[in-house]
């Protein structure tokens, strides 16, 4: 789930700031590589410096850009060169010395596929949580879960249990910065998946189990 990829997404490198830039996107292509951390070196003195990358080739890099987490939002990829060397060329996102290019415009329908992605990976976030009963505290206590209703609020009794409504705010992916909050409504969000039963409850259902409120089976 994308959620899961923005938790483990390295936050590493000092703090920098600088003047948000936005660049036009709309001619480039979507690359969906992970981005890594790589280290390289600038004057003669040989300091360090870290780059965030893809895996592009730095002959095609302004011709992409990427969702980057750390901002939770799309940049444009860029292209540089290693101080110390012409043969190292980076195409990065980001580097120490280097700040990120945001996108403002985008493909046509780049925005209504993501959509489709961002309600997609929440469905799926939801039901991962209803089938394996992963939204009740407790390792030992997820295998009953499975046969329990799912209920809209949990009691706040320092267990840490999940109703559906918080896991539908804290765990699913509403979208990145450039398109705000892409999933506002959770009553409609529900209803367009028959995710919510005539008793309230989370209808697992919805998610290829027996009955709306066991997933034993």
């Amino acid at each position: 789930a994308i959620l899961l990829w923005l938790t483990l997404f390295e936050l590493a490198g000092s703090v920098r700031t600088w003047e948000e830039k936005k660049v036009d996107c709309s001619n480039r292509k979507h690359d969906f590589d992970k981005i890594y951390k790589i280290k390289g070196y600038y004057g003669f003195d040989m300091n360090p410096l870290y780059y965030w990358q893809t895996m592009i080739n730095y002959g095609y890099c302004e011709k992409y850009f990427t969702y980057y987490p750390k901002y939770n939002d799309y940049v444009a990829m860029q292209s540089v060169k290693d101080d110390t060397t012409a043969e190292k060329k980076f195409c990065i996102v980001e580097a120490d010395n280097t700040s990120p290019q945001f996108c403002a415009t985008f493909p046509e329908n780049f925005q209504q596929e993501t959509l489709k992605m961002v309600v997609q990976d929440c469905k799926d976030t939801l039901c991962d949580l209803a089938k394996s009963g992963k939204w009740k505290a407790g390792w030992f206590k997820q295998s009953k879960a499975k046969k329990m209703p799912w209920l809209r609020e949990m009691k706040k009794d320092g267990h840490q249990s999940l109703g559906y409504e918080d896991a539908f705010h804290q765990k699913c992916w509403h979208g990145p910065k450039a398109f705000g909050d892409m999933i506002p409504d959770i009553e409609a969000f529900l209803s367009e998946h028959d995710l919510k039963t005539t008793s309230g409850t989370f209808n697992k259902k919805s998610c290829g189990c027996s009955t709306e409120d066991d997933c034993s089976k």
